[in-house]
C-alpha cells in the first residue's frame, strides 16, 4: 500500500515539475527572443498608446504573484500529505 503512494506521489512531483519547467523556459525565454524584435516592443499599442514592452512588464508582476500563489497552494497540499504519510509509517 505505502508503495504506490510513494510512487503516485513521485509521479504527481515529476509531472508538476515537467510543466512548471517548460513554462519557466517559455517564461524566462521569452524576453530574449523578443530582443531580437525591439521594433515591434517599442511600437505603441492599441491600449492607452503603451509600448508592447511596458505591457509585457506590467503583465510579469500578476504573473509572478499567480505562480507564487499556485507553488504555496500545492505546497502546502505537498506538506499535509507527508505528514499524514509519516503518522502512518510511525502507526
Amino acid at each position: 500500500m505505502n508503495d504506490t503512494l510513494w510512487e503516485l506521489v513521485r509521479r504527481k512531483k515529476k509531472m508538476l515539475f515537467s510543466i512548471l519547467l517548460v513554462f519557466f523556459v517559455f517564461y524566462f525565454g521569452l524576453p530574449f527572443s523578443l530582443a531580437f524584435f525591439h521594433e515591434e516592443m517599442n511600437s505603441p499599442s492599441s491600449l492607452m498608446h503603451i509600448t508592447w514592452g511596458w505591457l509585457y512588464a506590467a503583465v510579469q508582476i500578476p504573473l509572478t504573484w499567480l505562480l507564487a500563489g499556485i507553488y504555496y497552494y500545492k505546497m502546502k497540499q505537498f506538506d499535509r500529505r507527508m505528514k499524514e504519510l509519516r503518522q502512518g509509517d510511525a502507526a
